[in-house]
């Protein structure tokens, strides 16, 4: 039996932001987890359902990652094609050491964060990697 989840839940928020990027939750754990998070697909397919939630690290974790993806998405201005997981996740750590470098005065890194935005948004509608 399926279990609604609650819309304003880090559940329901994930399900959404899902859903507007048109993205997997199968893409999503793979990027999750490349960039640290601690999810299998098992239980990140049960708290979707309403089954069994997300621990708060977990949550907040997987929030971050969404509010990142949605950051490219925007940057890009495509459609992303989210199957491209190590490219995706590859653009996402570049694009967060460029922010905290320039956060601290650095830009040296820009150059390599929007090349990295670009690779993404080249191969936006192109197979997998």
């Amino acid at each position: 039996m399926n279990m609604a989840v609650a819309v304003f839940s880090p559940e329901g928020r994930l399900e959404a932001g899902l859903r507007e990027l048109d993205c997997s939750g199968r893409n999503f754990v793979d990027i999750a987890k490349s960039l640290g998070a601690r999810i299998a697909h098992g239980p990140f397919s049960e708290a979707l359902n309403g089954k069994k939630p997300f621990d708060s690290d977990t949550a907040e974790r997987l929030l971050e990652v969404l509010a990142r993806m949605r950051d490219l998405d925007s940057e890009v201005g495509l459609p992303l094609d989210w199957s491209r997981t190590e490219r995706i996740s590859n653009a996402l750590v570049v694009r967060l050491a460029s922010k905290i470098s320039t956060e601290l005065g650095d830009a040296s890194l820009e150059p390599f964060a929007e090349r990295a935005t670009k690779s993404v948004a080249t191969g936006a509608t192109h197979g997998n990697d």
